[in-house]
């Protein structure tokens, strides 16, 4: 930054699509990575908009104007990195800066004028998360409406993040709120932002898991609402009928409807998305999904939150299996999950080098699978992998399956294996966690553009919304290029 400048504002790129406001006094206190800089020189507002695209990386840091080509090998690049509008309004430099890159076709984002807000929220918002994160309370939230009605700019609506329920380590104890944190309640609070304070509208953060870890088993939860839950490596879970599990979220939404809340975002696969459909026409509360499952079942979104987890850990669990099926000449048939879709078994096939995979979408043709396994052995392989998919087991038994192969290769000791949960553990890998961070900004973002009854999705790596009744309803199919792309590795 320049000789004279006072003061600067700069939004630090955290995951690519989460940021953190800084206010750097000077380039050498500026983050690694800074993707708005804006900074005043005498009484000039100077705006700094680095622009990133499929061709290239551009970032303001402590060195300078950062540009990375994403090709590798690139020499030249072609394509605008970066914008620096001047006003004696800082509004206004950010606004033309914006404005200018989006008349060039360089983004392609509706500007905030072009977006369509229901009343309700309209105008300023807040989120507590960034302020608060999980030490949330009644008093720090009050505390910070008054500094924000002091400066004159009261919020139009707020969103009550990650801490206000009661939970235990993670573990749902109760419907209620953390009465500690919170000791005039919910609808208490509510009721003080929309009166005090002319809060149009308020919502909660809520984790379809029952919170992040599951239910606590020596709760109240537990105790009233026992039969709704199911146990799981991951802890005590909702479901797994539509029933139980819409027992448990219609008496916990009920709760929150009573207590003024105003929206809700949902976690979760097939059973959660349609049970946010049913509270969002039953209750009148607007409902926005995230696609949360390891199957990558939902309709719409190339990928779900947790996917990418559970096809890992089948990699590593199908890498140590191989190392024994070598050792001793053997045959795994190795199960795995992805309900009625063939997903995790497919590209588990592709990643861990497997012989074959029997799919659900797919009529299995048992001879072109002992054919790859004939194959292999004729190439000096010892062992052999075939993936099958649970969807299956309805038409095919996998132990009828693996006997079927005992007598067919003789020579090999044919073993099963069912990884069972173990695919639904773990801690999450680096792109689940980025897109889990991108979706929940994307959901939030919906409900302020007046989207309700969608799933938020991405497809060809751009934000999409998809209404529930077709993410729930519609089949998504296989890709046929990867489905070939494995056939021709097994062959």
């Amino acid at each position: 930054m320049p000789e004279g400048t006072a003061g600067a504002l700069a939004l630090d790129s955290v995951v690519p699509c989460w940021m953190n406001v800084s206010f750097p006094q000077g380039m050498g206190e500026l983050k690694e990575s800074v993707d708005s800089l804006a900074f005043k020189v005498n009484s000039i507002d100077v705006h700094v908009l680095p622009l990133s695209n499929d061709n290239t990386a551009s970032r303001v840091c402590a060195d300078g104007l950062r540009i990375s080509p994403r090709n590798n090998g690139a020499s030249e690049i072609h394509s605008t990195v970066m914008c620096v509008t001047a006003s004696d309004d800082p509004y206004k430099a950010v606004h033309e800066g914006f404005v200018n890159m989006k008349q060039s076709g360089d983004i392609t984002v509706p500007l905030f004028a072009e977006r369509k807000y229901p009343a309700a929220l309209e105008g300023l918002g807040w989120c507590t998360w960034e302020a608060f994160h999980t030490t949330l309370t009644s008093e720090k939230i009050l505390t910070k409406m008054d500094e924000f009605a002091a400066m004159g700019h009261v919020p139009s609506w707020v969103l009550l993040d990650d801490g206000w329920a009661n939970y235990n380590h993670g573990k749902l104890v109760t419907l209620t709120e953390n009465t500690e944190k919170f000791p005039e309640g919910l609808k208490g609070l509510t009721a003080i932002l929309k009166e005090k304070y002319g809060v149009k509208a308020v919502g909660v953060w809520c984790g379809m898991g029952a919170h992040w870890s599951g239910v606590d088993p020596e709760g109240e939860v537990m105790a009233t609402l026992g039969d709704c839950f199911f146990q799981t490596l991951g802890g005590i879970r909702p479901g797994p009928t539509e029933e139980k599990a819409f027992k448990f979220w219609d008496t916990w939404f009920e709760y929150l409807k009573a207590q003024g809340i105003d929206a809700l975002i949902v976690i979760g696969g097939n059973g959660s998305l349609a049970g946010a459909q049913v509270i969002a026409t039953e209750y009148d509360i607007p409902c926005v999904g995230l696609p949360g499952t390891i199957d990558n079942d939902l309709y719409g979104t190339d990928t779900t939150i947790g996917y990418d987890t559970a096809l890992n850990t089948i990699m590593e669990c199908v890498d140590k299996i191989r190392d024994t099926a070598s050792s001793h000449e053997r045959l795994f048939i190795v199960e795995v999950m992805g309900r009625d879709a063939g997903f995790l078994a497919l590209n588990g096939t592709i990643a861990t080098g497997a012989e074959a995979c029997v799919l659900p979408e797919i009529d299995p043709e048992f001879e072109k699978i002992n054919q790859f396994i004939a194959n292999g052995l004729r190439r000096t392989k010892s062992s052999s992998i075939v993936l099958f998919a649970e969807g299956r087991e309805k038409d095919y038994n996998i132990m009828e399956v693996a006997e079927g192969m005992r007598q067919r290769f003789p020579e090999l000791d044919v073993r099963v294996s069912i990884l069972g949960y173990l695919q639904r553990g773990g801690s999450p890998t680096a792109n689940d966690r980025i897109l889990a961070s991108r979706l929940g900004v994307a959901a939030v973002d919906a409900l302020l553009e007046g989207q309700r009854n969608v799933m938020v999705g991405l497809k060809n790596n751009e934000i999409v919304y998809i209404p529930f009744t077709k993410a729930i309803k519609d089949d998504k199919p296989l890709d046929k290029d990867t489905v070939r792309a494995q056939e021709i590795l097994a062959s």
